[in-house]
């Protein structure tokens, strides 16, 4: 049996995991005058359903808008066309009479994690970007969120974060937002996730490296 107070086993020779360089920070803009609005329900027979199907129905919205509040009437106004995600859902109306709850939140881009502080959540996953890069990616990351690691083999990188949200569609959509404005402040042409898993919970540097151990045994058995 393993002891849980024993550290993690150390990865594998060639398996590499980039220190964060603060001369390589990067300026990134602060994403004053777009807002992200995230509109989420839950119907009247959420908890009858498969427990795989029991995660809100969530339509996503960026606009530029001029205060908050616009950007909540305009998603409003959109909605469901024009949401970067959202479920197969064929009754999209807000006036439905079994819907059990209603989450419109409004935040503008860029918010320091500092302000968000309170409910967490991990996210492990691989990501496309050039390895000259890596070292300026894993400073940003630092910098941005509550923990992060960024770590390559021969083939990948891959990368884990803890993210201050209020729910796992709120801290990957802060995860994309940051890679997004990294590769746009760095010249990178794209740059995004090719697959991550996400869960409850803050995780410190060390436990991040296991995420991302048992994330990349996964990413490889795919």
């Amino acid at each position: 049996m393993i002891d849980p107070a024993d550290p993690p086993p150390l990865p594998e020779a060639g398996f590499t995991v980039v220190e964060p360089q603060r001369d390589r920070e990067v300026t990134v803009p602060d994403g004053a005058g777009t807002f992200r609005v995230c509109i989420r329900f839950w119907e009247d027979d959420l908890l009858q359903r498969d427990e795989f199907d029991q995660a809100p129905g969530t339509w996503m919205y960026y606009l530029a808008a001029a205060t908050a509040d616009e950007a909540r009437a305009t998603a409003l106004e959109r909605f469901p066309d024009a949401a970067t995600s959202h479920p197969d859902v064929e009754d999209a109306r807000l006036d439905r009479p079994d819907l059990a709850r209603l989450s419109i939140d409004v935040q503008r881009v860029g918010l320091p994690q500092r302000m968000k502080a309170g409910a967490a959540f991990h996210i492990a996953g691989a990501v496309d970007v050039p390895r000259e890069h890596l070292a300026e990616l894993a400073a940003h990351l630092d910098a941005t969120f509550e923990a992060a690691v960024v770590a390559h083999d021969a083939q990948s990188v891959f990368f884990a974060v803890t993210v201050n949200a209020e729910s796992h569609e709120e801290a990957e959509a802060d995860l994309e937002d940051a890679i997004h404005s990294f590769a746009n402040a760095v010249g990178i042409d794209e740059a995004s996730t090719t697959g991550s898993s996400s869960g409850a919970g803050a995780r410190d540097v060390d436990e991040l490296l296991t995420e991302i151990e048992e994330y990349r045994s996964r990413y490889r058995a795919a």
